[in-house]
């Protein structure tokens, strides 16, 4: 076997040491990476499918694999880009989507654990943008969970509307056990065409039960009001995506997406 030497040394003892410190520093962004993936497989199993879904999980997973190569700050700045366009999205809508703040605090977790391994001079702006963004978060999970949510409002022109925040799925299943809950948010477009033919072919609520599940209590008892809707309204923090109809039968709870199979749902005969 021939040696390649230089300066009279011994090169497969360089590539050696070269190769070990390679590995160290990948297992040093191991935790960033996982955080990374953990985001994605988060967001594919409790986020509603669609365009800007399937965008976070892929760009998540590319920050996932960048993390682990020299290229790491290319993966920190992916990952404080799908923060600002989640918190900037839900700005413009006027809505909170829990599901979209508890994948921004994983991706989070995994920017700060990749801004402290970073060195020489992505070091200081690795970690001036990673304090930026906690700050940041910090004060949207306060906003989130306003203190004026805890508070329970008032009935207004005939129209109930009650605030439970707390066991939030015991207290939709009970409701559901009774009459179908509609899940609806007063800012999501989706919810609009089938709040407006709920709100037609039953005025009081009889067969069907609204609850808000995000924004302000009052805008969703004027939000069905101005649709025509006369019966109870309620509210309750939801993460998950909506419009959603929750049925609970023998114990068994089953969640219905789309206009037409909710609106069938609500209207078929009680079993």
């Amino acid at each position: 076997m021939t040696l390649i030497t230089v300066n009279g040394k011994d090169r497969r003892i360089t590539i050696a040491k070269n190769n070990r410190k390679g590995m160290i520093c990948a297992l040093k962004k191991l935790p960033s990476s996982l955080l990374f993936l953990s985001a994605a497989v988060y967001l594919t199993a409790q986020a509603d499918f669609d365009v800007i879904t399937v965008f976070a999980v892929l760009i998540c997973a590319l920050c996932s694999a960048i993390a682990l190569t020299h290229k790491s700050i290319w993966s920190l700045i992916g990952g404080i880009g799908l923060i600002s366009i989640s918190l900037t999205m839900q700005a413009v809508i006027k809505t909170t989507c829990l599901t979209c703040l508890k994948a921004d605090l994983l991706i989070l977790a995994g920017v700060i654990c990749l801004s402290l391994v970073q060195r020489g001079k992505t070091k200081t702006p690795a970690r001036v943008m990673a304090l930026v963004m906690t700050v940041l978060m910090v004060a949207v999970a306060f906003i989130a969970v306003p203190i004026s949510s805890m508070n329970t409002l008032t009935a207004a022109q005939d129209i109930t509307a009650k605030l439970n925040p707390n066991k939030l799925d015991a207290e939709i299943e009970k409701i559901a056990e009774i009459k179908p809950v509609l899940l609806f948010s007063p800012k999501c477009p989706a919810c609009k065409e089938v709040t407006e033919a709920l709100a037609k072919l039953d005025p009081k609520g009889e067969k069907w039960q609204p609850v808000q599940s995000s924004g302000e209590a009052q805008e969703g008892v004027k939000y069905l009001k101005e649709k025509g809707y006369a019966g109870e309204v309620s509210y309750h923090r939801y993460a998950g995506g909506v419009p959603v109809l929750i049925i609970k039968q023998n114990g068994k709870i089953t969640t219905i997406y789309g206009k037409e199979n909710i609106i069938k749902a609500v209207t078929a005969p009680a079993k």
